[in-house]
């Protein structure tokens, strides 16, 4: 979500802004590429199992979303913890339930998915930070059979990352004088499953 804030507020302030770092971020969501990889994507035809339980505690919520979403359990920590509580709410039967309302969150994702990119009016020096993702982060040995692995692997692979690098390249483009840092075997969280490597790239960019 933040590719928006950064495009629009870059484009709108340019005399606001000093630099600019994408984490996993600069991707154009309105494209035809992109609905036409949301739409070849296995993963909306595989029902995660818990999904339809009511929980009463945080901790039964939170080990309900790990199992259900495997790439969540790659990065899920304390700190994790500590914001998702924040997330949720007790209805007053004591049932844990997401605090954002569907109409919101159907407002972020019709910004997301209608939002232009307004990369090539970017001035400020840039960081583009883009995780080249592993289709293994979505995987769950735990209740997936053999022939949705096989097809959650594929797609990242023929579907999945062609469009990255298509958002790569595009974004080269139009902003030339970025920096571009592809981490192969990524994550979308890649500051906390790569901490050390956009660490260091994140340092050396501000510092130069």
């Amino acid at each position: 979500m933040a590719s928006v804030e950064l495009s629009h507020f870059s484009a709108l302030y340019p005399e606001r802004v000093l630099k600019l770092i994408f984490l996993d971020a600069a991707y154009d969501r309105s494209s035809a590429s992109y609905k036409n990889m949301r739409e070849k994507n296995p993963l909306r035809n595989i029902q995660p199992p818990g999904l339809d339980i009511d929980y009463y505690t945080e901790q039964d919520y939170f080990a309900a979303m790990k199992r259900a979403y495997p790439s969540f359990k790659v990065f899920w920590s304390e700190a994790m913890d500590e914001q998702s509580l924040h997330e949720i709410m007790k209805t007053p039967d004591g049932k844990i339930v997401d605090r954002m309302s569907d109409t919101i969150s159907k407002a972020i994702t019709d910004t997301l998915t209608s939002y232009v990119p307004e990369d090539s009016k970017i001035t400020a020096p840039t960081l583009g930070i883009f995780a080249i993702h592993s289709g293994v982060h979505y995987i769950s040995d735990d209740w997936m059979i053999e022939e949705q692995k096989v097809q959650i692997m594929e797609h990242f692979e023929t579907t999945d990352n062609p469009w990255v690098k298509e958002n790569i390249e595009n974004f080269q483009r139009n902003v030339p004088h970025a920096r571009i840092v592809e981490i192969p075997q990524g994550h979308h969280y890649c500051f906390i499953t790569q901490e050390d490597l956009v660490y260091e790239e994140m340092r050396r960019f501000l510092l130069d």
